[in-house]
């Protein structure tokens, strides 16, 4: 444990030591601000318990903000380490395999957990102006940082595969872009338990079920899954790299 939370915490300083962060950072909070700022005027201040501004943030907008944030994110956890050499000394040092995944993992998801925090200011403005329901802003908080780790897991495995960052990124967001999508095929095809699969696939559909203030645990399973799977495969990448 003492190695993962040095890695998580060494990952997680990285990204402020580096101006891309705050750059990241800046960019997703004006295409935040600027979604909650249109939403808001489309309303025109006439809100309804099936309709408010929070929804449109953490539900139909989010795969916005996730195509460029994750891959963006994710993408120097392990190419930049093969790309500098600095991964075999990382892999010489006394710790398993499975505590660097783990350690880059959760610092990469702490500082996307951190990125989201200042949106709740859009919240706290929409209280002034009405009386939102709570229960669907904070479900679709929940939805947004969950699928926020399904997807920082995938991320973390696609840089694992290359030393080349900006192919590690358009690995993750095409990936992303497929999940995300993929709903929209259960409009497409006929059999009616292949429509209900994709159905339960889609993270679009998913974000806006939480945004609504419906939870759905065979949601969590599927992306409790993925997240373990996804990372056992990064170990196992970097275990390969002992026997190449």
């Amino acid at each position: 444990m003492i190695a993962i939370y040095a890695i998580a915490k060494k990952e997680l300083q990285s990204y402020f030591y580096s101006p891309i962060a705050y750059v990241v950072m800046t960019v997703f909070l004006i295409i935040t601000g600027i979604l909650f700022n249109t939403t808001l005027e489309s309303f025109q201040s006439e809100f309804t318990p099936d309709h408010e501004p929070m929804e449109v943030i953490y539900g139909s907008s989010f795969w916005i903000t996730q195509l460029i944030l994750i891959p963006t994110i994710t993408m120097r956890l392990f190419s930049e380490d093969k790309r500098t050499g600095y991964i075999e000394v990382l892999l010489s040092a006394p710790v398993k395999d499975y505590e660097v995944v783990l350690g880059k993992y959760f610092g990469a998801s702490i500082y996307y957990i951190i990125l989201w925090l200042p949106t709740w200011i859009y919240v706290y403005i929409l209280f002034q102006l009405t009386t939102p329901d709570i229960g669907p802003i904070l479900t679709g908080f929940l939805g947004v940082i969950l699928i926020g780790l399904f997807f920082t897991s995938i991320g973390l495995l696609a840089s694992a595969l290359t030393k080349n960052q900006v192919i590690s990124s358009v690995i993750c967001f095409c990936i992303i872009a497929i999940i995300f999508s993929i709903g929209k095929l259960k409009e497409k095809v006929e059999n009616e338990t292949l429509s209900t699969i994709f159905q339960q696939v889609s993270l679009l559909d998913h974000s806006l079920d939480f945004s609504k203030g419906i939870i759905d645990t065979s949601y969590i399973i599927y992306y409790i899954s993925v997240i373990v799977l996804s990372l056992f495969a990064t170990v196992r990448i970097l275990e390969s790299r002992k026997w190449s």
